[in-house]
């Protein structure tokens, strides 16, 4: 079996775009895989452009461990996160091969599934005007079934807020938990924009209304300084979460998080598993 075409389709939402990717074979069995590339997306597309017929055509999709080291060494380039994003898209088309061929679900392929079910959370619902009274708009996601959201009350402040940025934002995590009632979850995102005395500021201020983590408050450059925060200043009352943005899997499992994150959350759209540059006898897969 062999690669003869790759296909790419570019769906617009809201925030972002999401590029569908179609791997073809000589024998009618296609894999899908796909990939949001955030304001990245014609260079996304740029380098399927080259890399389709450097690596990935006429390579059997069964392969796939040597397809992904070819793809990541043979450009004697580093490979950022446009590269990893497509070599992690062409890796799940190629395990969405796998699964056919097989007739398997490909989570059974990489070992099987370890829970029934799983948490969810609603995220993106609150395209309003930042108002207490448009976030209420919060009751429609728990009338959908929802039993936690997300929520970026921040509007564009960035590193430090004044004290109207800083008020508003209260009122409309209050908005949102008046909305939903005691029992939901709520969840702040911070998206790794704030100096630590923000972070922790906000993180104070939004305690009255219980949310189940605060998301990135700081910028991951500056997590190892956090750690020297006075102990209790942040973490003494609800989980932070630090987003992870690694490329590979190497890059997440050297990642040493700070005292300060009781979660970790990493960012695996763009992460391949490159199995054959880790260290140890056990693959690991992202």
């Amino acid at each position: 079996m062999k690669i003869v075409d790759v296909k790419m389709a570019v769906m617009g939402t809201a925030w972002r775009n999401l590029t569908f990717v179609r791997v073809l074979t000589d024998e009618g069995v296609e894999g899908v895989g796909e990939v949001r590339m955030l304001n990245h997306t014609d260079a996304l597309l740029g380098y399927f452009a080259e890399a389709v017929p450097n690596h990935i055509l006429g390579h059997d999709p069964t392969n796939i461990e040597d397809l992904v080291h070819r793809m990541y060494m043979n450009d004697y380039a580093r490979a950022g996160e446009i590269a990893m994003s497509a070599i992690a898209t062409i890796e799940i088309a190629c395990w969405d091969i796998m699964g056919k061929l097989l007739a398997q679900p490909i989570y059974k392929l990489l070992g099987g599934a370890v829970r029934d079910k799983i948490k969810a959370y609603a995220n993106g619902w609150y395209t309003v005007e930042r108002t207490p009274q448009e976030f209420h708009a919060a009751l429609r996601v728990i009338e959908r079934g929802y039993r936690a959201l997300k929520l970026d009350p921040f509007g564009s402040g960035f590193y430090e807020l004044d004290r109207n940025e800083k008020l508003q934002a209260v009122a409309l995590v209050e908005a949102v938990r008046d909305a939903i009632g005691p029992d939901a979850e709520l969840l702040v995102e911070m998206h790794g924009r704030f100096n630590p005395a923000t972070a922790i500021e906000m993180a104070r201020e939004l305690e009255p209304f219980s949310p189940s983590w605060i998301e990135e408050p700081v910028p991951r450059r500056i997590w190892q300084p956090s750690r020297k925060l006075p102990k209790g200043s942040m973490s003494r009352w609800r989980p932070a979460s630090a987003s992870i943005h690694a490329t590979i899997t190497a890059s997440f499992l050297s990642y040493k998080p700070p005292t300060l994150s009781s979660l970790i959350s990493p960012i695996s759209v763009a992460c391949s598993k490159q199995r054959s540059l880790l260290p140890g006898p056990k693959p690991i897969t992202c």
